[in-house]
């Protein structure tokens, strides 16, 4: 819990950073860095919401007692002197998975990681935000006022650099106390693992079949020709989104898509008339957008049913919990269920990091042969499954398959 002392707000903070925006700005921020000891805290600001890439268009840097520098992988030419530095190191991360693709694009991998999201979930904390984080462990208040602005504009706005800078002052505090915590909690080598499986972590591809996605689709689920007009429209969008560097949703909302697939226009005039056909560049692509109408019109490609796809959540809900689900399967997932709820309980640790939910679904539907306890340990690593959770559930997990065979 927060303490009763006060929090100490943001504003009251008084940060040391400084924006590289060059070269030679950049090896004098290196020279620096270098000078310091310990973990190097890092954050990346994006541009989601407003770019079609996820790539980082700032780079927020601290090292022990350094000032914090705010890199502008934008203007900089060459990155190569801060890959020297930090590739050999040890970073602290706040959620990792969300920055890591895109410093990676940058050649930026880290040697050590260390995350403050992931370790107080492990550590049982429920709200585990870097705000919430912070007031619980330090008592400051931070402001987020400006976690959806547009990075990729150009010159950054001052407040903006400063909000920015606050992501990475607190986490090597933060690292600290977690790491005090894990001792006490036993939970060292949970820790370990977990950060040396984040270092492999690799962001899942992408389904080939994303315009399924499209915002209620459900409207037009039953007409094949209502969703070959949605697959055709999502493609011609995503093409001009990529081409561009722009959000798709932007360009065409997913309302126009649906609107477009229910009304199905005559011609690019009834197309450009429709109150709901909406984006920046609805009436300004009409063409591309009436061509994809067309194409769909066309299209024999039978749609209504989408292919199955054995490990996709959707059909192992379907298997587990749906309406015609196997009732022996659907009670050995809710027993699953309450096995893991007990241990984490137990473990003063998040459920879902104990075992990934979707873990239990595969192999709850694909059960080892045997019930013993070497074959459903193998069964368990082979789904991805660290050591310390085969070791902390396969005792109890084993007894939903002996109880009904």
């Amino acid at each position: 819990m927060t303490s009763e002392k006060a929090l100490l707000p943001q504003s009251s903070l008084r940060l040391s950073w400084e924006l590289i925006d060059d070269d030679l700005g950049l090896k004098r921020a290196v020279t620096e860095l270098a000078a310091h000891d310990g973990p190097f805290a890092l954050d990346t600001e994006r541009a989601s919401g407003y770019r079609y890439f996820s790539r980082a268009y700032l780079i927020q840097i601290k090292r022990g007692d350094s000032a914090i520098f705010l890199i502008d992988p934008i203007e900089i030419l060459d990155l190569e002197p801060l890959r020297e530095l930090l590739n050999q190191s040890e970073w602290i991360l706040h959620s990792a998975p969300h920055d890591l693709p895109c410093l990676a694009e940058l050649g930026l991998r880290p040697k050590k990681l260390f995350d403050t999201e992931l370790a107080g979930r492990l550590l049982g904390k429920k709200r585990t935000a870097l705000g919430k984080l912070v007031a619980e462990v330090l008592n400051v208040q931070l402001e987020k006022k400006f976690s959806d602005v547009d990075w990729s504009l150009r010159p950054l706005h001052h407040e903006w650099l400063e909000y920015a800078a606050i992501d990475v002052e607190f986490l090597a505090n933060i690292r600290e106390n977690f790491i005090a915590a894990a001792k006490k909690q036993n939970k060292t080598e949970i820790f370990a693992e977990e950060f040396a499986a984040l270092l492999e972590w690799q962001p899942k591809p992408k389904r080939a079949d994303q315009w399924r996605r499209t915002s209620h689709i459900t409207k037009v689920n039953g007409d094949n020709r209502a969703l070959a007009i949605v697959k055709e429209l999502w493609l011609a969008r995503d093409a001009l989104a990529r081409e561009m560097d722009v959000e798709p949703t932007l360009l065409l909302r997913d309302s126009a898509i649906i609107a477009a697939a229910e009304k199905r226009p005559r011609s690019e005039n009834d197309l450009v008339r429709m109150r709901d056909f909406r984006g920046t560049a609805a009436r300004t692509e009409a063409g591309r957008w009436w061509r994809a109408i067309r194409k769909g019109k066309q299209s024999t490609e039978i749609l209504k049913h989408p292919p199955e796809r054995g490990d996709s959540e959707a059909s192992l809900r379907r298997l587990l919990t749906g309406r015609d689900a196997d009732p022996v399967l659907r009670k050995r997932l809710t027993r699953g269920r309450e096995i893991i709820a007990e241990i984490a309980d137990e473990m003063a640790i998040q459920p879902e990091n104990l075992l990934e939910p979707a873990v239990l679904k595969r192999l709850i539907v694909r059960p080892p042969e045997t019930p013993d306890l070497e074959s459903l340990n193998s069964a368990l690593r082979e789904l991805g499954a660290r050591n310390w959770q085969v070791e902390a559930i396969s005792q109890k997990l084993r007894l939903i398959f002996v109880d009904s065979n």
